[in-house]
């Protein structure tokens, strides 16, 4: 799903060590600007930060240099001949990634591009085209020099692209398997993971594929499959130094979250915990101390801190 309006770039702004005073924002396309959503944009990578749009025939990406105190103007990444969308974004040291869809006729390309210079005019190289894939949102990780992307094939099948050189090669595809969508992607180092929903008789759940070899090979679990109803829209978060990976979805009955964690690199789970009922649109981030969540009851945002 897609957000149209003016494109606007939050700003947070924090008083002291322990809380945020204020918001601020920037305009940085539109009316008529598209933003994807469910996270992948924003993205930060040290003091720098980045934020990305679609407008029309053209994809867009600002910079901030200094913790979002500043915002430059926006870079025009490629401005094609066909409709560009659902733009994802992925940064590692001074390398910003981009992917995204281009409509062409009755079919959909996926595109992607790398900045070699934190997203800066001229840093961006000539736009790479993967080919024809069916138009369920792609997912983009990078980690060091390694970047993978996630995405659901013309057939059905969810594959993954794998490059070791910041961007400049990429890997055959390696298929994993069927899929429906929502596609989820985090790695680090030679550790690949990737989640997604399957539709199996109008029953939803979440799969779950591991790799131990940088995107090659994956071991495929349908990680849901004993719980009492369907699974969905899967998320990810994986903390950068411990290794420690958080994976969370929303089931139908109850309507609630479930999370669970992983501390053996996806080798095994703990338990599933119900968070909230009744809720929806969970995201997690984890900052090597506490897991904080976010998710949607009822239309009231909430905001949860595990330790």
């Amino acid at each position: 799903m897609l957000r149209f309006a003016a494109l606007f770039f939050l700003l947070l702004s924090c008083a002291s060590a322990q809380a945020f005073s204020q918001c601020t924002s920037k305009a940085l396309a539109g009316p008529g600007a598209k933003v994807a959503e469910e996270g992948a944009n924003p993205v930060e990578w040290g003091k720098y930060s980045y934020a990305g749009f679609s407008y029309k025939n053209q994809i867009g990406v600002v910079t901030s240099p200094d913790y979002g105190k500043t915002v430059g103007a926006p870079v025009t990444i490629v401005a094609g001949d066909y409709p560009a969308t659902q733009l994802r974004l992925a940064a590692s040291y001074e390398h910003v990634y981009a992917v995204w869809a281009e409509h062409i006729g009755d079919t959909f390309s996926l595109m992607f591009d790398a900045s070699r210079d934190h997203g800066f005019a001229g840093s961006w190289g000539k736009p790479l085209s993967f080919g024809p894939f069916k138009p369920s949102l792609t997912q983009i990780s990078a980690d060091g020099p390694n970047v993978h992307i996630a995405y659901l094939q013309s057939d059905g099948t969810v594959a993954v692209l794998n490059s070791t050189d910041a961007g400049k090669h990429f890997s055959a595809p390696t298929g994993i398997a069927p899929g429906w969508g929502e596609i989820v992607i985090a790695s680090l180092n030679s550790n690949v993971y990737v989640a997604w929903n399957t539709d199996v008789n109008g029953r939803f759940d979440v799969s779950l594929a591991v790799s131990h070899d940088g995107g090659a090979t994956f071991e495929v679990q349908n990680i849901s499959a004993g719980r009492p109803s369907s699974a969905r829209e899967p998320i990810f978060a994986l903390e950068q130094k411990s290794g420690r990976l958080s994976l969370i979805w929303r089931e139908d009955v109850p309507v609630q979250g479930v999370y669970l964690q992983s501390l053996d690199n996806g080798a095994t789970w703990s338990s599933p915990v119900a968070v909230d009922t009744p809720a929806r649109q969970y995201m997690v981030v984890d900052d090597g101390k506490y897991i904080y969540l976010s998710y949607l009851p009822d239309g009231v945002v909430m905001y949860g801190v595990c330790q």
